[in-house]
């Protein structure tokens, strides 16, 4: 699941529960309008919820980062859960990822 909302000088999209193959369509879809229909520069992907991340969905991530780059847009992912921040180790991605554990970070 997924919830977009703007909060100040951010944006917040919270990503919850299991992102597999199926769901990666739906989160590159919803990640991709958040970036370019946004003016905040500075986007929070909020990972309280995720509870699992299948290597295709790192892949959306990574792409979602370059997106953000190429935008002059910082992004950042707050709150990853051990497990999903041990599929990022595994597949080493890990230091790519802006990992805040503060939403002010």
């Amino acid at each position: 699941m997924i919830k977009i909302e703007e909060k100040e000088t951010m944006l917040i999209v919270t990503v919850s529960g299991c992102i597999g193959l199926e769901e990666t369509i739906d989160l590159d879809k919803n990640l991709s309008k958040a970036l370019t229909e946004t003016d905040r520069k500075k986007i929070i992907i909020d990972c309280t919820s995720l509870s699992y991340l299948s290597s295709s969905g790192v892949g959306v991530f990574i792409e979602t980062i370059k997106k953000a780059t190429r935008l002059k847009k910082d992004i950042r992912f707050y709150n990853i859960q051990n497990k999903v921040f041990e599929v990022l180790q595994l597949l080493g991605f890990s230091e790519f990822f802006k990992i805040v554990n503060n939403l002010g970070d």
